[in-house]
């Protein structure tokens, strides 16, 4: 990885806020950083003491009406969904607030980091990256080569709508963290929202990974739209970006069929390495 013939400018992005410390964020082991560092990877890595950087981003440049189309129907459905999700605990309003800063670097990422790069790569912060896994990404941007986006595929459900059974079932669950995370209401009024349309519910994706195209800069109002869907309807990314994938069909969007808490030389505490 010495020859500077061709190489790609590539920058890796990850966030851990509102958890207080370092604990939680990426990792690479020596090998990693020495093989980063040779290539001429350059990572961002956000937390609490980024806050100063991040909150003016907060407000979308969206407004409400701009994102979905509201009714008095749909108001009363929501009214309806309050009454029948009745939760012991409900996130809290600094909880939601903290996750959805965290979603800034992941979705606009643009605001933040130099638009000088080739390719633009969101990880969690629960990753530890090993040697080696740098030679992966790059095999996976030359093989999918013309993507705006490159995610995987979920690995257990293949659409919002199993996604959304998947978590009410959980919320019923006591003492599952799903509860603690989500408005379970305001989910199911999300996805009722979207069923209103054409959408044609048929991917859902791990977003725990996303390989951004320089490409995906001119295309950049799906990443408002759908920063702005978090802010105004839900943190649950999952839920949204199959929507607007399908909403914005000049975006090219290729999957990884591999799990990607079990791509090679990596873990993941959801993984299995």
């Amino acid at each position: 990885m010495n020859n500077n013939c061709c190489k790609l400018k590539i920058a890796i992005i990850s966030a851990y806020i509102g958890n207080g410390g370092d604990s939680g964020c990426i990792s690479f082991t020596s090998q990693a950083k020495e093989e980063m560092a040779a290539y001429g990877v350059d990572i961002y890595s956000y937390r609490d003491t980024d806050l100063d950087s991040l909150l003016p981003l907060l407000e979308p440049s969206m407004a409400r009406d701009e994102i979905i189309k509201e009714n008095l129907f749909d108001k009363l459905r929501y009214f309806v969904y309050k009454r029948i999700y009745k939760q012991e605990l409900y996130p809290s309003v600094e909880d939601d607030r903290t996750r959805l800063i965290a979603k800034i670097p992941k979705i606009l990422f643009y605001k933040l980091v130099p638009n000088e790069y080739d390719y633009y790569v969101w990880l969690d912060s629960k990753f530890v990256i090993q040697e080696h896994w740098l030679k992966y990404l790059l095999w996976l941007i030359s093989k999918y080569e013309g993507f705006d986006i490159l995610v995987s595929k979920h690995s257990e459900r293949s659409s919002v709508k199993e996604e959304m059974n998947f978590m009410v079932d959980n919320s019923k669950i006591n003492g599952n963290k799903v509860i603690e995370k989500y408005n379970i209401a305001d989910l199911e009024y999300q996805c009722s929202l979207y069923k209103k349309g054409t959408f044609s519910d048929e991917y859902l994706y791990e977003n725990t990974m996303i390989i951004y195209s320089k490409s995906i800069l001119e295309k950049k109002r799906l990443l408002e739209e759908w920063y702005a869907h978090n802010y105004y309807l839900s943190i649950q990314d999952q839920l949204s970006f199959p929507y607007l994938l399908y909403k914005y069909k000049d975006v090219r969007v290729s999957s990884i069929p591999q799990y990607v808490f079990d791509m090679p030389f990596s873990s993941h505490e959801y993984g299995f390495h």
